[in-house]
């Protein structure tokens, strides 16, 4: 996964916690805008977890933030978070988009709409 980019800070993740989280962000870039580069960092400072991932593609950016008391809860709502952001977006990015909205052009050059009613 060379679209990936993982940073931890003040720990060293168990092969567990970081076999969980490959695969997460394997699922996660395969849900992503073509071309995009995902990048995480995961925080520990005393008992607080931090963690930030950001979805860089061409057509957009995605920045979700978690905090807590728990590495686990903090990743399941980082992913929650930025799964929420791409939902949106794939719900959004055809919506002006309709067969109504389609031009048709004749052969002397003149565009007239579809005719679909």
């Amino acid at each position: 996964m060379n679209d990936v980019i993982i940073q931890f800070q003040g720990f060293h993740p168990s092969e567990l916690f970081r076999s969980y989280l490959e695969s997460r962000l394997s699922e996660l870039h395969d849900q992503s805008p073509y071309g995009s580069t995902l990048r995480v960092h995961f925080t520990r400072h005393k008992t607080r977890w931090k963690a930030t991932l950001r979805i860089m593609s061409p057509v957009r950016e995605f920045f979700a933030v978690a905090e807590g008391r728990g590495l686990h809860e903090v990743s399941k709502r980082l992913f929650s978070r930025i799964h929420r952001q791409l939902e949106r977006w794939k719900s959004r990015r055809f919506e002006h988009r309709s067969l109504l909205d389609l031009e048709v052009r004749n052969g002397d050059g003149v565009t007239h709409g579809s005719g679909v009613a």
